[in-house]
């Protein structure tokens, strides 16, 4: 990816901010339009799923964004993920490696496939419709 990491950044947030904010405004506005509806478990529900949704936002634009920049400056210094004070060091440049040399199925990844074909047998779909 070209550019420093607050370019990047600023690029991400501009092409996302105005979405997140846009989706999530018009939610917060309509569950404080029922908010004052007459029945109380509505109102409560309105009133609780208000404060839900706004901060959502307000920690999506804040300390989302905060998280994935201390992020990418531990991926930087090649620090582990876990145990962040220390460096990982690889002898392989991954950027230059074919992609279709990593291992792609993964233990979960075949698990979903079975189940999936479970799922997808006309007698299951009906068992579970």
């Amino acid at each position: 990816a070209a550019g420093s990491l607050e370019e990047r950044f600023g690029k991400s947030i501009r092409e996302s901010g105005p979405c997140i904010t846009t989706t999530s405004l018009t939610t917060v506005v309509c569950f404080a339009i029922g908010i004052s509806s007459n029945l109380p478990g509505v109102s409560f529900f309105c009133m609780y799923a208000t404060a839900v949704f706004f901060f959502g936002w307000l920690l999506q634009v804040t300390f989302f964004y905060a998280c994935l920049v201390i992020d990418e400056k531990r991926i930087a210094r090649s620090a582990d993920c876990v145990t962040c004070c220390f460096t990982v060091t690889s002898n392989v440049d991954v950027e230059k490696q074919d992609p279709s040399s990593f291992k792609t199925d993964t233990a979960v990844q075949r698990a979903f496939g079975r189940y999936a074909d479970v799922l997808l047998k006309p007698v299951v779909s009906l068992a579970v419709v």
